[in-house]
């Protein structure tokens, strides 16, 4: 149920009626977001919110392997490979969603670029592996 609730928050990206309007993308986008983008580039909340408000279209993309771990008290980390469908360009995804007030926002995303022939199990993250618990203290 966490997963298919989180998939659906991360797919909502996808989606230009949803991007084109600042009001979900303030509620869906923690204080303090942070993107590490597959280009290298570090976005804030403030210049994701901008990007985003700029879709025109639906992007197309498909997502593989998701999988949602629990960080702790209100947080999960979200793991999956996306691939665009239109330009075939592949990359890891990694996103730490908190609740707050209630609802799930986004607080922190990585995009890393892969080959197209690369999956998760190739980096070391089998999609059936499960992730070691994390404690407060450790690295």
């Amino acid at each position: 149920m966490m997963r298919e609730l989180i998939q659906k928050l991360e797919r909502d990206f996808f989606s230009a009626a949803f991007c084109g309007d600042r009001a979900n993308l303030e509620r869906r986008l923690a204080k303090g977001f942070l993107e590490y983008g597959k280009s290298g580039a570090i976005h804030d909340r403030e210049s994701t919110i901008g990007a985003l408000l700029g879709l025109r279209d639906d992007r197309r993309i498909e997502i593989e392997g998701f999988e949602v771990y629990a960080l702790g008290e209100g947080a999960v980390l979200a793991l999956y490979v996306s691939r665009d469908v239109e330009g075939g360009s592949r990359a890891l995804r990694s996103s730490v969603w908190v609740l707050e007030d209630g609802e799930w926002r986004i607080r922190f995303h990585q995009g890393t670029k892969i080959s197209r022939s690369q999956s998760r199990g190739d980096v070391g993250i089998a999609p059936t592996q499960t992730a070691p618990p994390i404690t407060p203290g450790s690295p």
